[in-house]
């Protein structure tokens, strides 16, 4: 899975980490991807190794799941998926898929789950947006005229739109 992260500080730690934790455990490879620079409150791909290296000091699945994304063989945990860091090759709170890092364009290959969360990557850049694999959009609404003009909702409603892919 690509998990496209957004907000730094609380959204890491609460929720992208704990989301991400539960795929590995499952099995399932994850690259979290931030940006290359900053835009915002935005983590980059810096500050997120730097909380994941912090996280798998706490946590053994995630230092396992490190371990395997760098190729190393943990043993026991060895259904853990492996956990990786990339930077997108952007820095804005958007994703134009067609300006990506090359790291980026590498680890897309076999992926079957893109997670676009944020209000710019989820919903302003790629709300239309198909692909061939799932994707899963997450994010909160921060603009009443655009959650009216989405789904006849009101501003801070939060979306999650799960789409198969074109291809699946």
């Amino acid at each position: 899975a690509l998990f496209f992260c957004d907000n730094s500080g609380a959204d890491v730690v609460l929720g992208i980490i704990p989301f991400a934790r539960e795929l590995l455990r499952q099995g399932t490879d994850v690259c979290l991807v931030a940006n290359s620079l900053p835009a915002i409150n935005d983590v980059t791909a810096d500050e997120m190794g730097d909380v994941v290296r912090h996280a798998a000091q706490k946590c053994e699945l995630i230092s396992h799941a490190i371990a395997r994304g760098c190729g190393q063989d943990p043993g026991n945990k060895s259904n853990v998926g492996k956990l990786t860091v990339c930077a997108s090759g952007s820095g804005s709170p958007c994703l134009d898929f067609r300006r990506v890092s090359h790291d980026l364009c590498e680890a897309t290959r076999g992926v079957d789950l893109i997670i676009l969360e944020g209000m710019g990557r989820a919903v302003h850049t790629n709300w239309k947006a198909k692909f061939s694999c799932d994707t899963l959009k997450l994010a909160m609404i921060k603009n009443s005229r655009l959650a009216q003009k989405l789904f006849q909702g009101k501003i801070y409603d939060c979306v999650c739109k799960f789409e198969a892919g074109t291809c699946a």
